[in-house]
């Protein structure tokens, strides 16, 4: 187990450096839904959450309950979201988005609407 996780963090931090370009407000903007979240201690939950980035730097989260808009920053690998809270970003690609929460907990998001 142990050596397991040697391995996947070898090759996260293989991944982190071969990042080189830094994630950009452009790739962010758009729809985003979040479907996952995995907790510090492994347990996930399934989610329904939409985020919408608009370029005007505003975000826009609706669940099935809830909805609220925020003004977000990215800069560097921190996504700052006003009352949403503030997050590391570990992956930006065209079709996904992982946020790392300060208690550990990881969200996945796909591009698009839920």
């Amino acid at each position: 187990m142990k050596a397991s996780f040697m391995a996947l963090a070898a090759s996260l931090l293989v991944v982190g450096a071969a990042q080189a370009k830094p994630f950009l407000q452009q790739d962010l903007m758009g729809s985003w839904c979040h479907h996952t979240t995995e907790y510090a201690d492994g347990n996930q939950s399934n989610e329904r959450a939409s985020y919408v980035f608009g370029a005007d730097q505003q975000v826009r989260m609706q669940d099935p309950s809830y909805e609220t808009r925020s003004r977000y920053q990215l800069k560097g690998s921190r996504l700052k979201m006003g009352a949403l809270g503030k997050y590391s970003v570990l992956q930006l690609t065209a079709k996904q988005l992982l946020l790392k929460q300060g208690n550990g907990s990881v969200m996945y998001l796909k591009r698009g609407q839920c």
